[in-house]
C-alpha cells in the first residue's frame, strides 16, 4: 500500500506519512554528511520511509542489505512508493540470485537487496591454512602434539549429568585438526562502479560486534551514501555503537575505540580472571557515561518511538517436577563450580552478574532443563522424548484453553523443545505449526499465509517459534493475532526479547486484548534472566533517546 506525502491540512483517508516520518525523510535528503541512522522503534515505518527517501533521491545504484526473508517487503514497499517503477534485484543462491550478483559486481544500475550473511559469505573464505608445500598445517597443542577433532560423542544414554565434562572419545570418532584461517576476498572492493547507496536494515546484526567480519565486509564496499535501520543499534552493548556509527560517519567519529570509549562509555566494577595460573584484570563496560548524549553528537539521528510502549508481561511461576528440579539442581553447582575456578577471588554474589562468561552450552542446558524432563539421544545430546514430563506445557495448555479461538504465537529459545511442542500439540488435534532456523523461506511464506487466513476459512491457529528465528524484518502478524505466550527467555539478550514481542505489539493490532504471556520457574535461572533483561532493556531506552 503506497503511503502519501505529508499534508497536514489533507481531509482524505489516504495513509499519509507521519510528523516524524517526513522529518526523517527530508532531513536524510538535505543531510551533507551523506549518511543517516534510523533508531526508530519497531513498528515504526522504517521500511516505507527508506523506500520513499530511495524513490526521491533518485539513486541509480543502491544496495540494501538485510534480513533474507524481508526481501519481499523491501519489493512491495519501493514498487507501492514509486509506482512500479522501482524492482528490486535480490541476490540470493539461486540461479537469478546469482545472475544478479553478477550484474551488482560488475556496474549494472538498479535496486539490489542481498541477506546478510549471504553478503558476508560472498567477501570471505574459511579454509584449511597451507604451509610452503601447499600442504595443510597440522593444529598443534601446547606440548607440540597433533590436535584431535571429534566428531561427535559416543552412545551414551546412561551417561551422568552434566554431559558437558565428559573427556572421553572413541578413536572411531576421531580426526586430526587442522589450522584455519578465513581469508578476505575483497569481492566488493574491486567493484569499478560504487553504489550510490548501500543501506543496512537491522543494521546490529551484520555491524555490531566491532570484530565482526560482517562489518569489514561493509568498511569495504564503496558507495557515497551510507543509511543504517535498527530500533536497537548497538545490541546489548552500548559500546558497540562505534562499529557502526564509525563506518556511518569514519571522518567525525574517532578511528581508535579505546579514545572513543574514554569519552563516552563508563566503567563497572572490574573482574579477575586466571589465566595461565595468574590473575588478570579485565575491564568492564557498565553503559554510557550520560545516557543519551553520544546519539545527541551525531549529525542525523532519527528515532521515532511507540506512542504506547508495550505492555509488562503477564508472569505465570511454574514449579518443576522432581526430575527436572534434580537435573537442574546438578546443572547449577556445576556452573557455580566453574565460575568459581575462573575467579577465586569472588563470592557467589558477586559471580552473579559473570554468569555470561560461562560457556554457552552449559547456560543453554540451564534453561533447558526448565523446559521438560531431559534426556540424552543416541550421539549423548540432550533432547527431550515427546511424552517428557513437562510443567511448562502444562501451563501453556492452560493458558491456551483460557484463550479459546484466538490465535497465539509461542516463543522458546530451544528448536528442540519447539519441535517437542508442535508435535504434542498436533496430536492433541490443534492446529500449529514450527517456526524455526529448520524452515526455510518458502515454508515459512506458507505459514505466515495460513496464519493470516481466518480460522473460519482453515487458517492456522497457533505457530511455535523459536525466538530468534522470528524476532526480526516481519510484519503482518500483528493484524490476526494478539496473544503472546514466551515459555523460555532468550539468555541475557535483551534486542532478541524486545523484537519476538514487537513482531506483534506493533501499529495494526489490537491493543485492547493484547496479553504477553511469559512462564517463569520459581528457584532458578530463568528468573535471574527475567530481572537481568528488564534493567537492561530500562538502560537501552534511555540510551537510544537523543531528546
Amino acid at each position: 500500500m503506497k503511503i502519501h506525502p505529508h499534508d497536514p491540512n489533507a481531509t482524505d483517508d489516504l495513509p499519509r506519512f507521519t510528523d516524524g516520518q517526513n522529518e526523517i525523510i527530508e532531513g536524510v535528503l538535505e543531510e551533507p554528511t551523506c549518511a543517516f541512522l534510523n533508531g526508530s522503534d519497531m513498528g515504526q515505518g522504517k521500511t516505507g520511509v527508506t523506500a520513499e527517501i530511495v524513490h526521491r533521491a533518485k539513486w541509480g545504484r543502491v544496495l540494501i542489505v538485510g534480513v533474507k526473508d524481508t526481501a519481499g517487503q523491501w519489493a512491495e514497499a519501493l514498487q507501492d512508493q514509486s509506482d512500479g517503477a522501482l524492482n528490486l534485484r535480490t541476490v540470493n543462491s539461486t540461479k537469478a540470485g546469482k545472475s544478479n550478483l553478477a550484474a551488482m559486481l560488475a556496474g549494472e544500475p538498479g535496486i539490489f537487496f542481498s541477506g546478510s550473511q549471504y553478503l558476508t559469505a560472498q567477501d570471505w573464505d574459511h579454509r584449511n591454512k597451507l604451509d610452503a608445500e601447499g600442504k595443510p598445517i597440522p593444529e598443534l597443542d601446547r606440548d607440540g602434539a597433533p590436535v584431535i577433532k571429534y566428531t561427535k560423542l559416543p552412545t551414551a544414554p546412561e551417561l551422568p549429568m552434566p554431559v558437558w565434562q565428559l573427556g572421553f572419545h572413541g578413536p572411531e570418532f576421531a580426526e586430526p585438526a587442522y589450522v584455519r584461517e578465513r581469508v578476505h576476498l575483497h569481492t566488493y572492493k574491486k567493484m569499478k562502479v560504487p553504489f550510490d547507496a548501500l543501506i543496512v536494515d537491522e543494521v546490529h546484526i551484520l555491524a555490531a560486534n566491532r570484530k565482526n567480519v560482517g562489518r569489514r565486509t561493509l568498511l569495504s564496499i564503496p558507495t557515497k551514501w551510507k543509511g543504517a535501520l535498527s530500533g536497537t543499534f548497538y545490541g546489548n552493548k552500548f559500546e558497540n555503537a562505534w562499529s557502526i556509527t564509525g563506518w556511518l560517519w569514519p571522518k567525525l567519529i574517532d578511528t581508535s575505540f579505546h579514545r572513543w570509549k574514554d569519552e563516552w562509555c563508563a566503567l563497572g566494577e572490574p573482574v579477575f580472571v586466571k589465566r595461565n595460573g595468574k590473575l588478570v584484570e579485565i575491564e568492564q563496560i557498565a553503559g554510557e557515561k550520560e545516557p543519551g548524549e553520544f546519539v545527541k553528537s551525531l549529525p542525523s539521528y532519527f528515532r521515532i518511538e511507540a506512542e504506547e510502549k508495550v505492555p509488562d508481561p503477564k508472569l505465570v511461576y511454574i514449579d518443576l517436577s522432581p526430575v527436572q528440579r534434580m537435573q537442574y539442581d546438578q546443572m547449577e553447582r556445576d556452573m557455580l563450580a566453574w565460575l568459581k575456578e575462573r575467579h577465586p577471588l569472588s563470592s557467589e554474589q558477586t559471580l552473579a552478574p559473570l554468569v555470561a562468561e560461562v560457556p554457552i552450552a552449559q547456560r543453554q542446558r540451564l534453561r533447558t532443563a526448565t523446559l521438560g524432563e531431559m534426556s540424552f539421544d543416541e550421539n549423548g545430546e540432550v533432547t527431550f522424548a515427546d511424552d517428557c514430563v513437562s510443567t511448562t506445557l502444562d501451563a501453556v495448555g492452560g493458558i491456551l484453553n483460557h484463550y479459546g479461538r484466538q490465535k497465539v504465537v509461542i516463543y522458546t529459545d530451544s528448536k528442540r523443545f519447539a519441535k517437542v511442542t508442535v508435535r504434542r500439540m498436533l496430536r492433541a488435534g490443534l492446529s500449529v505449526a514450527e517456526w524455526s532456523g529448520d524452515v526455510n523461506s518458502v515454508g515459512r511464506d506458507a505459514i505466515k499465509a495460513a496464519f493470516l487466513t481466518p480460522l473460519d476459512e482453515g487458517g492456522l491457529q497457533y505457530i511455535v517459534a523459536v525466538t530468534k528465528a522470528f524476532g526480526t524484518g516481519l510484519d503482518g502478524f500483528q493484524k490476526v493475532c494478539s496473544k503472546v505466550i514466551e515459555m523460555s527467555e532468550v539468555e541475557g539478550d535483551a534486542v532478541t526479547e524486545n523484537q519476538a514481542v514487537h513482531r506483534i505489539w506493533r501499529r495494526g493490532v489490537d491493543k485492547e486484548n493484547f496479553e504477553h504471556v511469559k512462564i517463569v520457574a520459581r528457584n532458578t535461572y530463568d528468573e535471574g534472566v527475567l530481572a537481568v533483561l528488564r534493567g537492561r532493556s530500562a538502560s537501552m531506552a534511555v540510551t537510544m533517546k537523543a531528546a
